[in-house]
C-alpha cells in the first residue's frame, strides 16, 4: 500500500487512516472484522499514549497485532485482537486519573470524596461505625464480593479511616478492622447522608426511617450533633443509631483504637 493518509469513512468505503510505516499504532480493540474502522480520537490518543502497546497497520482493511501474547482470532479474513493490551491501558488510564485527582486538590470536598466517594466504601464505614470488624462479617453484612471487600479495606487502612489490629483465631493470627479517629470523624458525614436520605429518598417498601438518637434523653438529632432537648451537643459516645428494620434497640458506636504513637 502506498504511504500516505487514506479517507475515514468509518464502516462504508474506505480505509482508516494510515500512519507512517513502522509508526505504533493503537487501534479499535472492538474491530474482529475484517471490515475498516475509524479509531475514536479519545482511544487513538490512550492507546498512543503506552509505548509497549504493539499495534500496528498492516496494509490490510482491518486492525491487526503482532504480538503472540493474547493472541485472538475469529478465522480467516479477521482481526486479531491483543484484549491483553487493551487491559492493560485501560488500567494505567484509570490509575492515571486517580493520581492526579488525589493529588494537591486545593478543594476539601473533592479529597474526601476521592477518599470515601464510593458506595462500597461507606457502607464498610457505616457497618464499622456498630462494632463490625472482621473480613467475614463484613461479606456476610454487605453481600459483597472478597475483591472488592478486601480493595475497599485496603484503600481505607491506607487512607488512615481504618487500622489492621492482630487477633488469634484458634493456632493463627488475623486481622480486624478498627475505627481510628479519622474514621470515627466520619459519624456527622454519616447521620449528615441518614437525615438527608430520610427526607428526599423512599424505600422500597414501607418501613419506619432510621434515626440518630441523644441516647442520655431519646430526642432524635436533626441538626447535626446538637440535641435541641439538652441544649448542648452531643459527644459521639452519647449518639446512637436507630434502624427498626434490623432491630428495635439502637445500637451504639464502636470504640475507635488508640492513634499510634508519634
Amino acid at each position: 500500500m502506498a504511504s500516505g493518509t487514506a479517507t475515514s469513512s468509518g464502516l462504508g468505503g474506505g480505509a482508516p487512516p494510515r500512519p507512517h510505516d513502522g509508526e505504533p499504532v493503537r487501534g479499535c480493540p472492538a474491530a474482529r472484522t475484517n471490515r475498516p474502522r475509524t479509531v475514536p480520537p479519545l482511544l487513538a490518543g490512550c492507546f498512543r499514549a503506552d509505548p509497549r502497546c504493539d499495534w500496528r497497520w498492516d496494509g490490510e482493511p482491518a486492525w491487526t497485532r503482532r504480538s503472540p501474547i493474547g493472541r485472538r482470532s475469529d478465522g480467516p479474513g479477521h482481526a486479531e485482537v491483543n484484549f491483553l493490551c487493551e487491559s492493560q491501558l485501560r488500567t494505567r488510564v484509570n490509575v492515571s486519573r486517580q493520581r492526579t485527582e488525589r493529588g494537591d486538590v486545593p478543594c476539601p470536598i473533592g479529597r474526601a470524596a476521592e477518599t470515601v466517594g464510593d458506595r462500597w466504601t461507606l457502607l464498610i464505614m457505616r457497618n464499622a461505625m456498630l462494632g463490625t470488624s472482621r473480613f467475614d462479617e463484613f461479606r456476610a453484612e454487605l453481600g459483597i464480593a472478597d475483591n472488592i471487600l478486601s480493595n475497599r479495606l485496603g484503600r481505607l487502612v491506607e487512607s488512615g479511616l481504618l487500622a489492621k489490629v492482630p487477633y488469634r483465631d484458634g493456632g493463627r493470627t488475623r486481622h480486624e478492622y478498627r475505627l481510628t479517629t479519622a474514621g470515627a470523624d466520619m459519624l456527622p458525614v454519616l447521620n449528615a447522608l441518614a437525615n438527608w436520605g430520610v427526607r428526599h429518598t423512599r424505600p422500597s417498601e414501607p418501613v419506619d426511617p432510621m434515626r440518630v438518637i441523644h441516647s442520655v434523653c431519646g430526642q432524635a438529632l436533626t441538626s447535626g450533633e446538637f440535641c435541641e432537648r439538652c441544649g448542648r451537643p452531643a459527644p459521639r459516645n452519647e449518639i446512637n443509631w436507630l434502624r427498626p428494620w434490623r432491630s428495635p434497640e439502637p445500637f451504639a458506636m464502636a470504640d475507635v483504637v488508640p492513634d499510634p504513637a508519634p
